[in-house]
């Protein structure tokens, strides 16, 4: 008769051992190996967060700017339209828009903002009830009717106009 071999309990356990110590080996070389991916793109990020350095004009503060000008006018003109909406439409009224226009470039013009490579385009927002006036990247600035409305007069404009331009 022939007698089945089977494997001796030591036998099978030094299989054991060998199989769970490569497989420790192999996690740690996958778990090494993140490691080192990890550790790489932080030192790239690092580099490239502090690469893109530049003096802001009027401030004369240092600020990264991931953006390019063309970058910042292309979120500006992409983020324009959802802001119009969010309050309301713009004005439909020329005179006012005009006015508002007139007062922003006469600002724009007379400011380091003039001497950029942007250009400058101004929005009235029709919501009677906020308070409200901002610019986002690449030119696009919008001031509500809110704000218009108590805002009596071209000067008042101006000067609100050139303290948030200075704050």
């Amino acid at each position: 008769m022939t007698e089945l071999l089977l494997p001796s309990k030591e036998l099978s356990h030094r299989f054991s051992n060998y199989i769970f110590t490569y497989f420790k080996k192999f996690l740690y070389v996958i778990i090494k190996g993140k490691l080192i991916i990890a550790a790489l793109i932080a030192i790239v990020a690092l580099i490239s967060y502090y690469s893109k350095t530049d003096v802001n004009p009027i401030t004369g503060e240092k600020q990264r700017v991931s953006l390019t000008q063309e970058q910042e006018v292309v979120l500006g003109l992409q983020s324009a339209p959802k802001m119009i909406q969010e309050f309301g439409g713009e004005v439909q009224d020329a005179q006012i828009r005009d006015m508002v226009t007139k007062v922003g470039q006469k600002i724009v013009n007379g400011t380091e903002a003039g001497r950029s490579k942007y250009e400058f385009n101004f929005h009235v927002l029709a919501d009677p009830n906020t308070v409200n006036a901002f610019a986002l990247p690449g030119g696009q600035v919008f001031i509500t009717m809110g704000l218009l409305k108590l805002l009596k007069t071209k000067i008042s404009l101006q000067v609100f106009s050139v303290m948030r331009l200075v704050m």
